[in-house]
């Protein structure tokens, strides 16, 4: 008797391991650059401090569009951390390809030097996928880490085409965050001497 009962328990557990389907694939934003060649900001380290954006896309499931007001989750596919947490390495990652030296730019969790040092701001609006591609509509800004100064700060409103499929949404999602860094190290970088009309920093960016 005992010999059926198990027979049928791992039938059971073997029937519902079958209708799970496959495991969730993991997927993650990878970093882009380079682009935008910034050279001498004369900062001894720059960090992206805060991502932030609504609980609703700071998750784990990748979503694609379906259709022009709704949104549903790829199958069988995640992230693999909060969308936010990846966006904050990914941006940290790409400015790093960007500036000159890239060890001026610190990763998350790299010890960041209170005097001399800038901090990275990102409040994100929308980061989803739509009918006509990625969508990544945010607000950024630069500071200094010690006194707060402003150095920087700007809006984005960018598009990325893009496909249903999960990797293809990774894709164009870390394209868009790369976008943002080319934004971002773009406003930082001092303007052309001789050149009128163009609202840039000074020609040498300090942080006490």
């Amino acid at each position: 008797m005992r010999r059926v009962r198990r027979a049928l328990i791992l039938c059971a557990l073997a029937a519902l391991a079958s209708c799970a389907g496959p495991p969730a694939r993991d997927y993650r934003l990878l970093a882009q650059g380079p682009g935008v060649r910034v050279y001498d900001l004369r900062l001894r380290a720059l960090a992206v401090a805060r991502i932030v954006m609504p609980p609703g896309m700071n998750r784990r499931r990748v979503l694609r569009s379906a259709g022009a007001t709704r949104i549903r989750a790829v199958p069988h596919a995640r992230w693999m951390a909060p969308l936010g947490t990846l966006m904050r390495l990914t941006l940290a990652q790409d400015l790093a390809r960007i500036i000159r030296p890239s060890r001026r730019v610190r990763l998350p969790g790299q010890r960041l030097p209170k005097h001399g040092s800038a901090l990275v701001f990102v409040t994100v609006q929308a980061f989803l996928p739509t009918p006509r591609g990625v969508r990544l509509d945010a607000r950024w800004s630069v500071a200094c880490r010690a006194s707060h100064a402003s150095l920087s700060h700007g809006r984005v409103h960018i598009r990325v085409a893009t496909a249903p499929e999960a990797l293809a949404l990774s894709e164009s999602m870390s394209d868009a965050v790369k976008r943002l860094a080319g934004t971002i190290a773009d406003r930082l970088r001092p303007a052309p001497a001789g050149v009128s009309g163009v609202t840039r920093p000074p020609p040498v960016l300090r942080c006490p």
